[in-house]
């Protein structure tokens, strides 16, 4: 099958390439994947740089005054020994270039990481302007991009169109489009390469046969929780559903409809009560298995007992309504977190002041490979209430 990108005409395998390619180079997606990897990463001098670039930072360059006033506060915190080893004005310079090439492609923030290698990541939403310098990069900033249905695939597709967007935080953003071309049957689809001129549902099934496959090659490398669907026709709808693979049939969350050349505004504006129901559908059903677990064997209930629970690595699927900011106390030395006692339990040591432990519990949540729920949706937050809850867990065992 050859498929038309604009102008050109590439074959299916030239389209795996290229998102493939996407994968590998500077991402553009976050995950919690990458966000465990990121926690690993030790290097004396590592760099970790957040940044707003929401529409009025961008005005006359104000995201760069910013970035400058920032590695200067950083400057006059770190030890002298520590800026002889570290040049915080080419870094910044470095910084400075590199963003303002990708800024039209970004989001509203930006996530940069140096050590021995680069990293920086396009955010959805506004993260607090910081630039940390220590021995590992501090990820705690990203924990609040995870909740299960806050990243969704959306595919739009005609019978030769097709059209792939990721919706994360009320952003959208478009990956790939195609349109499929005459129409070549290819070894890669199992058939001997034949010509057949205008047969046009021939044609649909081929161009069908390539969204399942970048469908499959999506959906493992962005690390999204699902994906919808407009279609131009039942009969496009109905012949995709037929031909996807387990996973993406299991990863199917609805539909919607809107045209397939429709700008991202409109996409947005049809596609955002099906999403805002997925959430609440999924909300209520994780709510619904923690009230009807046991306490202390099954789940955990507040955030105390919530806390304790991470410290011992018990907790499957950490719950929060959401915003919730508490202040608590942090081990340095081991990470116990608790909001009532200064003195670390397991440790013995003082534990440090934090502004936020909801955060900082969100994070080990995530780096213990535990599921995260926001509870954002008013009927969700209301089930919850109802229970006297504010913070729980379900547990692994």
């Amino acid at each position: 099958m050859y498929i038309k990108i604009g102008e050109k005409n590439v074959s299916l395998d030239e389209i795996i390439e290229k998102l493939e390619i996407f994968e590998h180079g500077k991402a553009e997606v976050i995950t919690p994947e990458i966000l465990r990897d990121l926690s690993k990463y030790k290097y004396p001098y590592s760099i970790s740089i957040y940044l707003d670039l929401s529409p009025q930072m961008r005005i006359k360059g104000g995201w760069k005054i910013v970035l400058k006033d920032e590695f200067k506060k950083l400057e006059g915190e770190v030890e002298s020994e520590t800026l002889r080893k570290v040049n915080l004005l080419d870094t910044l310079k470095r910084v400075e270039r590199t963003i303002e090439l990708s800024l039209p492609k970004l989001g509203r923030g930006v996530a940069y990481f140096i050590g021995e290698e680069e990293r920086f990541f396009s955010l959805p939403l506004e993260v607090p302007n910081r630039v940390v310098l220590k021995g590992s990069f501090f990820i705690r900033p990203l924990v609040r991009l995870f909740d299960e249905y806050e990243r969704i695939l959306v595919l739009l597709l005609g019978k030769e169109h097709a059209r792939f967007i990721i919706s994360e935080q009320g952003i959208l953003r478009e990956i790939v489009s195609f349109i499929s071309e005459d129409y070549v049957l290819r070894k890669d689809f199992g058939v001997k390469v034949v010509r057949i001129p205008g047969l046009e549902e021939a044609k649909v099934i081929w161009h069908v046969k390539a969204v399942t496959k970048v469908i499959d090659i999506l959906l493992n490398m962005l690390g999204v929780n699902g994906f919808v669907l407009s279609t131009s026709t039942p009969e496009v709808k109905s012949e995709l559903l037929e031909r996807l693979s387990k996973k993406a049939s299991e990863s199917y969350k609805g539909d919607f409809s809107v045209s397939v050349t429709a700008p991202l505004t409109e996409v947005k504006e049809k596609i955002t009560p099906l999403l805002a129901l997925i959430e609440r559908d999924s909300e209520i059903k994780v709510i619904d298995e923690f009230i009807n677990s046991v306490p202390e064997k099954e789940s955990s209930r507040g955030l105390e007992s919530t806390l304790e629970s991470l410290y011992f690595k018990k907790v499957y699927r950490f719950i929060t309504r959401d915003p919730l900011y508490v202040e608590g106390y942090e081990c340095g030395e081991c990470g116990y977190l608790s909001t009532v006692t200064l003195k670390c339990p397991m440790c013995g040591v003082e534990m440090q002041e934090i502004h936020d432990i909801v955060e900082a519990a969100l994070e080990q949540a995530i780096l213990q490979n535990s599921l995260v729920e926001l509870v954002r949706s008013k009927d969700a937050k209301e089930k919850l209430e109802k229970e006297g809850i504010k913070v729980g867990a379900i547990l692994r065992f």
